[in-house]
């Protein structure tokens, strides 16, 4: 094992730069010479810079007040989110990565949760592939604690929004939300499909997906597919400035632990001890 402060990866007209040490984050990806992510500035850090991509793991998106109930447990994680008062994304993309393997155009990398002061212990393994079609990511999260904990995964991806850019992907479950940015009604929906009068200035879940967007980023046309436990639940993040758009795919809804309404609409893994839960994404042109 080994630690590296960032690798580069190519297949066709795909390249990628990945941070390892920077929770293994994208510093960039570029498709035939145009950014698919808003790239990191260089010299800054990848969490914080609304660019580049990260992994959620063991939990995605928002706890209210830092707040996990598991059991009769209880525990509360740092608040990140202060505008919000929550905890959010996580912890795997705070702490470094290891480099397991690589070659000229993937990566295996790990890492362990074993602090002493989180009730949290998993051993996570990320594949990142690049081929002349695009990219793959899938991550496997196994619980190495002795206690049945529940686990959420997901991806963080910071798109090159650009003018002109177009979103379509259907779902069954809109999750509305409070100032705070958590859930407090779901409502039917038929998903979305349009340009920004559709979209921009939400941040909001959507349960039942179907697995599949595609969007246009300008004259890059590309189509995400969910896998695994990433393939049900996803959330949309589309700020006004800067120019990005975030299409999150998630294994759970947000602030799960705490709102048991939602269970029907994207439940976490409840993993016992050494059991193990998967997920990842396939990005492509069309």
């Amino acid at each position: 094992m080994s630690r590296a402060p960032v690798i580069r990866l190519e297949a066709g007209g795909w390249q990628a730069a990945l941070l390892p040490e920077q929770g293994a984050c994208f510093a960039s990806l570029r498709c035939d010479g145009r950014d698919v992510l808003a790239p990191v500035p260089v010299g800054a850090a990848a969490v914080g810079s609304q660019a580049g991509a990260f992994l959620m793991l063991p939990w995605c998106n928002r706890l209210g007040d830092g707040l996990l109930r598991w059991n009769g447990g209880e525990h509360h994680f740092p608040v990140n989110d202060l505008r919000g008062h929550n905890a959010i994304h996580g912890l795997g993309r705070d702490r470094p990565w290891m480099l397991l393997r690589r070659d000229a155009a993937s990566l295996r990398l790990e890492q362990r949760m074993e602090e002493a002061d989180q009730p949290y212990r998993y051993h996570a393994v990320l594949d990142v592939a690049l081929t002349e079609a695009g990219l793959r990511l899938w991550l496997a999260i196994t619980n190495t604690s002795g206690a049945v904990m529940p686990f959420g995964t997901g991806w963080h991806p910071w798109f090159a929004r650009r003018p002109g850019t177009r979103v379509a992907f259907r779902a069954r479950h809109l999750v509305r939300t409070d100032a705070r940015g958590l859930p407090v009604a779901t409502e039917e929906t038929a998903g979305i499909s349009g340009g920004e009068e559709s979209w921009l200035g939400q941040d909001r879940h959507y349960a039942g997906w179907d697995g599949a967007l595609e969007f246009d980023l300008g004259e890059t046309r590309l189509r995400l597919a969910g896998e695994g436990r990433w393939a049900g639940n996803l959330q949309l993040y589309a700020p006004s400035a800067p120019q990005v758009l975030c299409l999150e795919p998630v294994s759970h809804a947000t602030d799960l632990p705490n709102r048991a309404f939602l269970i029907p609409y994207g439940d976490m893994d409840w993993l016992p001890p050494g059991s193990t839960m998967e997920g990842g994404v396939a990005l492509t042109l069309r």
